[in-house]
C-alpha cells in the first residue's frame, strides 16, 4: 500500500508522521509545503483538505484528516500494536501543547500583544507547562534502548520540544528533564531523517 503525506516540514504533527511511517518502515512519499509563507502552497492546501491544516495523508484515493486519525489508520493498516487508554491521554496532553504552541506562535507572528491581560491568552500560555509537568513521570521512565517506548506519544513529545525550542516558544534550560529526553532519543530512528 503506497501512501503520500502532505505537510510542512516543521510541523511537529507532520514529524510525529514521518517518524511513525519511518520506524515502521511504511513506505511513502513525503510532499512538503510551506503554507505559511508560500501563497500557491497555502492554496493547495485548502483545496485538498477542508479543515485546511496538514498532515493530509492520502492512502490510494481516500484523504486522511489530522494526525491522529491517521496515526490511527496507519496503526490498523499495519497491524501495529495500539496505544492503551494510558498513553491515549498522554498524547491528548501533547497534542494540547502542541495546539496551545502553534495558536501562540500564530498570534505572535500576526503582531498580537503577547503580554495583554487576557484570560484566553493565558489560558493558552499555561497549557504548556501544567501538560509537561502531567508528563513528566512518564516521561521520565522512558528507556531509549527499549523499542516500545519510541511510541506514539515519545515521537509527539520529541516532535513538539523540539519545533517549540526552534520557534522560541519554550526555554528548554528551563526544562532539564526535557532536556535529558531529547537526548536519550535523538539518535532513535526517524530523528535525524526529519530534522529541520
Amino acid at each position: 500500500m503506497k501512501y503520500t503525506l502532505l505537510g510542512s516540514k516543521r510541523s511537529p504533527f507532520v514529524r510525529t508522521c514521518r517518524m511513525f511511517m519511518i520506524n515502521h518502515n511504511i513506505d511513502f512519499n513525503f510532499q512538503s509545503v510551506d503554507f505559511v509563507n508560500n501563497k500557491e502552497d497555502a492554496q493547495f492546501v485548502k483545496e485538498k483538505t477542508p479543515i485546511n491544516r496538514v498532515p493530509v495523508l492520502f492512502q490510494n484515493e481516500t484523504a486522511i484528516f489530522e494526525s491522529r486519525v491517521i496515526l490511527n489508520t496507519l496503526t490498523e493498516n499495519h497491524k501495529i500494536q495500539k496505544l492503551t487508554p494510558k498513553e491515549e491521554n498522554y498524547l491528548s496532553v501533547i497534542n494540547s501543547c502542541t495546539d496551545a504552541g502553534v495558536t501562540l506562535f500564530l498570534m505572535r507572528r500576526d503582531g498580537f500583544d503577547m503580554e495583554k491581560k487576557s484570560f484566553f491568552l493565558e489560558r493558552t500560555k499555561n497549557r504548556i507547562p501544567e501538560g509537561l509537568k502531567y508528563l513528566r513521570e512518564w516521561e521520565k521512565k522512558l528507556n531509549p534502548n527499549n523499542p516500545s517506548d519510541w511510541s506514539i506519544p515519545a515521537m509527539s513529545l520529541y516532535s513538539f520540544l523540539y519545533w517549540a525550542h526552534q520557534r522560541e516558544l519554550i526555554d528548554l534550560n528551563q526544562y532539564p528533564d526535557e532536556i535529558s529526553f531529547i537526548e536519550n532519543f535523538k539518535s532513535s530512528k526517524g530523528v535525524s531523517e526529519t530534522s529541520f
